[in-house]
């Protein structure tokens, strides 16, 4: 059946081989560069706690709590989780968008929003974390 379909097209068959490689591996190359920057922040999240503790009493002269090394990491994680699918969610809404020839060239400013936002949310709920209880 598909030798019968690829009749039809005058494409070779290692072409088109070829290309679908091509596309499968930026497809996930792209899913890496998204996932890389997760893994990152869930693995430093203990680190970067401690310091914005340490930055917060040094500045405010409070008083911080100290010792939450799996809670912070707990956490970060379920923090990450959901917003690894938010952002892929909507970094794929916005591909399908880029398709269509005048939101095409909107696409690329906004893919770079959506990214910045959830990489700068990572970094600000290491304060947020201890002033607000959501």
């Amino acid at each position: 059946m598909s030798d019968y379909l690829l009749s039809f097209i005058s494409i070779d068959i290692n072409v088109l081989g070829t290309i679908t490689d091509f596309i499968s591996g930026v497809f996930m190359g792209f899913i890496f560069f998204i996932l890389f920057k997760y893994i990152v922040l869930i693995i430093t999240a203990p680190l970067r706690s401690r310091l914005s503790e340490d930055l917060e009493r040094h500045y405010s002269d409070s008083t911080v709590e100290r010792g939450h090394f799996i809670k912070d990491l707990l956490r970060s994680l379920r923090i990450t989780v959901r917003n690894v699918f938010r952002e892929i969610f909507l970094s794929i809404m916005i591909f399908f968008v880029s398709f269509f020839p005048v939101l095409g060239g909107v696409s690329s400013p906004f893919l770079f929003l959506i990214q910045g936002f959830y990489a700068g949310f990572g970094n600000y709920d290491l304060w947020a974390e201890r002033h607000f209880t959501y």
